[in-house]
């Protein structure tokens, strides 16, 4: 299910819009949440300073423990869209929108290949609770935090 939605800052900077593509099911407020016709952007979160994780993709899907809930790609004019992804990309920042008191949606930038070898700019949305990715970073970061691929191998 794809949902048409405007992305906007909240210090009033811009607004674009995007499409919003669902990887997993969503229900209850996080359905509700981002079904609105526009989400705010609050701040952003990034690892820039972090001594051993210089990767947001990494800890969000690693505090996630799963892959994205959500794809986000530009609607019709791409031009603020790739800016914000360009700048995201180069701080190592995602994207924080409040869905609810205890829910977030970080939007990581990735560079997705297509079939035909083309890339494509998009963000990946993990939904999780306020101050997670910060703990996961300061627990990859101090090796606290032993990860287990696979069990049944």
């Amino acid at each position: 299910m794809s949902l048409r939605t405007t992305l906007r800052f909240a210090d009033g900077a811009g607004a674009f819009e995007c499409v919003l593509a669902q990887c997993k099911s969503l229900e209850g407020p996080v359905a509700k949440g981002l079904a609105k016709g526009m989400l705010t952007i609050t701040s952003s979160w990034g690892v820039s300073g972090s001594a051993g994780v210089n990767n947001v993709l990494h800890v969000l899907h690693v505090a996630h423990g799963g892959g994205p809930v959500l794809r986000m790609m530009a609607a019709n004019d791409a031009s603020d869209f790739v800016k914000e992804h360009d700048y995201c990309m180069e701080k190592k920042a995602a994207l924080v929108v409040e869905i609810n008191e205890a829910r977030e949606l970080l939007l990581a930038p990735v560079i997705s290949i297509q079939e035909d070898g083309t890339s494509t700019k998009v963000f990946w949305g993990y939904v999780l609770p306020p101050g997670l990715p910060n703990l996961v970073c300061a627990m990859l970061e101090r090796g606290q935090l032993g990860l287990v691929f696979d069990l049944d191998e």
